[in-house]
């Protein structure tokens, strides 16, 4: 064998070995390539539901403590949201608070508080007349519950309920205590960790829809009523007022009627009225007075609502006076008692005259 066919001999299965090795390499990384993201999918190096610490890593012996109380606790991004979002006085809503582990984006700006797996949350007003919180007492959430989030890392959700008693912004204060057992007793230290959370809550004012309902109710219509009336006729009378505070079915409107202080009796009945106009409430009465002189008459436009376990109410009287003749017969019956108490005076006077004339006709002595 000559030197150059030696040579051959040595080069050639170095050269084929790197060259193996080079389309090697190239077939895995297009493997590597083309698997990546489905590897990353099945095996996520950071799984959504991983709160980043250790189940039961709250629960520590007090040689454990000494080296190992960092590794029971981690960081959580609280959010919170209302339901419904607009807050009513009076009326229950749902107050949810999200305790946030792993957030990778968007909590810049939210409260940070420091968690263990388990934890206990207690929500109370800064005004306790203010708002009512149920439950309230505290209640503790284990991260065994902590739901992936799609946006990454996980959360635990508290439900409050709150009922506002006053409008405008109410102060919450949220207080979450990480619960870390040293020996099987509660450490009190850690407990303690994070201060209180403000939660600002606007409040809207149930009394805005009463207030705009009860300036309506002075623009009450009547028709039908004259001046004048006789006593047992009977005369229709219908009021109707303008539902112009919007389409809410919480407010309902009605009028009524009745008679005032001071008026002569009458007969009110309500009649089945006529479809109303769209967007107006109206009713009508049948009024018969039942004896002559001033009618009095009183209708109260008035509407309510129910908020929560408060009620809501506002009225607004209107009275108009009507004068009640009688009738013909009333009238001749009038003068024909007129007329005979005319004439028993003049007979009663012509007899006082004769009495006198013949006085004096029988002379001084005769009485």
């Amino acid at each position: 064998m000559g030197a150059n066919e030696w040579a051959w001999t040595r080069v050639a299965p170095a050269r084929l070995a790197a060259v193996g090795a080079v389309v090697l390499g190239l077939a895995a990384g297009l493997l590597t390539a083309t698997s990546g993201p489905l590897y990353a999918e099945v095996y996520p190096t950071n799984p959504p539901s991983d709160p980043g610490i250790a189940r039961d890593s709250n629960r520590l012996t007090a040689q454990q403590f000494v080296t190992r109380y960092q590794d029971a606790l981690t960081n959580a991004k609280i959010k919170t949201e209302t339901r419904p979002a607009r807050v009513v006085q009076y009326e229950r809503s749902t107050l949810l608070v999200r305790l946030v582990l792993g957030m990778q984006s968007g909590g810049e700006g939210l409260p940070t508080v420091v968690v263990a797996w388990e934890n206990e949350g207690e929500l109370h007003a800064e005004d306790e007349g203010a708002v009512v919180v149920a439950p309230d007492e505290p209640v503790v959430k284990s991260l065994d519950e902590c739901a992936p989030r799609r946006e990454g890392g996980c959360e635990v959700t508290w439900e409050w309920t709150i009922t506002p008693r006053q409008a405008g912004t109410q102060r919450l204060l949220l207080t979450v205590s990480p619960l870390v057992y040293v020996d099987g007793q509660l450490s009190e230290k850690f407990k303690r960790r994070n201060a209180s959370i403000p939660i600002d809550v606007l409040v809207h004012p149930v009394e805005a829809e009463i207030q705009a309902a009860k300036a309506t109710l002075r623009d009450l219509v009547v028709d039908g009523l004259p001046h004048q009336v006789t006593a047992g006729s009977s005369t229709t009378v219908t009021a109707s007022l303008p539902r112009s505070w919007g389409d809410t079915d919480d407010l309902v409107a009605d009028i009524t009627l009745t008679t005032g202080p001071d008026s002569v009796g009458a007969s009110i009945t309500p009649l089945e009225n006529d479809p109303a106009k769209e967007g107006t409430v109206s009713r009508s009465w049948s009024v018969q007075p039942t004896e002559t002189g001033v009618l009095r008459l009183v209708f109260t436009s008035a509407v309510s609502g129910q908020a929560g376990d408060h009620a809501l109410s506002a009225s607004y009287p209107v009275a108009m006076d009507v004068t009640v003749t009688g009738t013909v017969w009333d009238r001749i019956g009038g003068l024909a008692a007129w007329l005979g108490a005319l004439v028993t005076l003049a007979l009663g006077v012509l007899a006082l005259g004769k009495y006198w004339r013949d006085r004096r006709a029988a002379g001084p002595g005769v009485r």
